[in-house]
Order: structure tokens, then C-alpha cells, then sequence
């Protein structure tokens, strides 16, 4: 299972590489994905190659102060970040590849889901740089992942450590204006058990939600 989000606003003109259209365009940079023994001097020798660094932080417990796996690296320019961007994003650092987005201090529209795809059944030779080269000819992407485990083998969305799947969500699209939910109800009742089903309403409404009993 691999998420990748693209921006939310449509653009005037189609993008054709993975740099991000200016109003997501920041001098501070999210690395993410990093292995728990790097430092902010490590970053620092890595990202002052693109330009000159006014900062670098690694985020660590309050406590413990071990690491959290992520970062913030501060460019004085935007055009040095989108660089850095350009040229790190993916780059092994202590042998793990880090993941490099633009950093706003908003997180709502990324934690809106909006913009989000979901894509599954990838091949496991699949990394995350794959991923992003692939579907930047279709558009600008602000951050994508391949979910994966502790030994990096490609891991399914919400699945358990022993293998069985927590999620029993169906999802319908492109069904008539008309259907409510007692008529997904009755449709999909024929096939089993349903603890609920809702349809989802609003300027943008494409996806149903049918959830199944749990067997």
C-alpha cells in the first residue's frame, strides 16, 4: 500500500515534474524516514551542498531524547529549498532513503485526506522514489510513501503484525444521486451482514462507505 498526496488547488498549466507549484513552496523543508542515528550534523554536510543553511533541528523525545525520525531543514531561499528538494528527496542517508516535502505550519489540508491516493498491490521492488517518478507525469506531488515494516517489506493499509486485515469498509463509487442508504443497505445486504452504510454528501460526492460486520 503506498499514499500519494498532490496539491489541492488546480493549476493553470499541467505540471510535468515533481516540483511544487508556488503557494506550496516554503524555505523550510520536512525530512522525514530517518534512520535513528542521524544527526544534525550529517544533514547539515548533506544540505549545505545545495546552498547556504540557516538551521537544521532533528526532532527528539523530550525525554529521552532519542530521535523521532524527522527533521527541519531552514534555507534562507525558497529557490535553495526547492533544490534541495529536487536533488535530495530519496537520498540514502545511514543507509535509509529520507522522504523531503515542503513544511507548513497549516496542516489541514494535509490532514484533510483531500488530494490523497491510495494505490495498492505494488510490487515489492517498489520504493518510495519509484513511486514518486511514476506518477509525477501526471502531476505535481507534494510527499509520497510506500508503507512498510520494520524490515521494509511492502506492508497492506491497516494491516495487523500477524497478517489479518482491521479494516471491513467497503467503498462504492459513481452510484446514482438517488441512492440513500437504505438502498445501499438493501443491495449490499443480499452478500452478508452490515453494521452500517453511509453515503457521503457535499459538493464533492463520489464515495459511498458500507461497513461489513466483522466475521
Amino acid at each position: 500500500m503506498a499514499a500519494v498526496q498532490a496539491p489541492t488547488q488546480p493549476q493553470a498549466t499541467p505540471q510535468t515534474t515533481g516540483t511544487a507549484p508556488s503557494q506550496f513552496v516554503s524555505t523550510s523543508l520536512y525530512v522525514g524516514d530517518l534512520d535513528s542515528n542521524v544527526s544534525e550534523a550529517q544533514l547539515y554536510e548533506i544540505f549545505s551542498q545545495v546552498g547556504p543553511v540557516v538551521s537544521i533541528r532533528v526532532c527528539r523525545d523530550l525525554i529521552t531524547r532519542r530521535s523521532l525520525g524527522y527533521a527541519y531543514v531552514n534555507y534562507n531561499g525558497a529557490q535553495d529549498a526547492t533544490r534541495a528538494l529536487e536533488l535530495l528527496n530519496f537520498t540514502p542517508v545511514n543507509g535509509k532513503p529520507i522522504r523531503i516535502m515542503f513544511s507548513h505550519r497549516d496542516p489541514s489540508g494535509r490532514k484533510s485526506g483531500t488530494a490523497n491516493i491510495f494505490i495498492k498491490n505494488l510490487d515489492k521492488a517498489i520504493d518510495n522514489k519509484a513511486l514518486f517518478d511514476t506518477f509525477s507525469a501526471f502531476g505535481t506531488i507534494l510527499s509520497c510513501k510506500v508503507a512498510t515494516d520494520s524490515n521494509w517489506p511492502v506492508q497492506g493499509r491497516g494491516t495487523r503484525p500477524n497478517g489479518v486485515s482491521k479494516f471491513n469498509n467497503v467503498y462504492v463509487k459513481n452510484i446514482a444521486e438517488s441512492t440513500s442508504d437504505e438502498d445501499l443497505r438493501k443491495i449490499f445486504g443480499a452478500y452478508g451482514s452490515i453494521s452500517s452504510a453511509v453515503v457521503m454528501r457535499g459538493r464533492r460526492r463520489k464515495v459511498e462507505v458500507l461497513r461489513l460486520c466483522q466475521l
